[in-house]
């Protein structure tokens, strides 16, 4: 809806280009935080079935 309004489209594209590069996760946050997950559901699995 933001980006529809004439009055408040321009300032958000200032602010995707100001801070767009911040608003997206990184690589490495990304693997720490897929890293628990997975391990966990290893874990489980290799319990269950070992």
């Amino acid at each position: 809806m933001i980006a529809a309004d004439e009055r408040l489209s321009g300032k958000l594209a200032a602010f995707y280009r100001d801070h767009g590069d911040k608003l997206y996760p990184s690589i490495a946050a990304l693997s720490v935080l897929l890293f628990f997950p997975v391990t966990a559901a290893a874990t489980a699995l290799w319990w269950l079935f070992g």
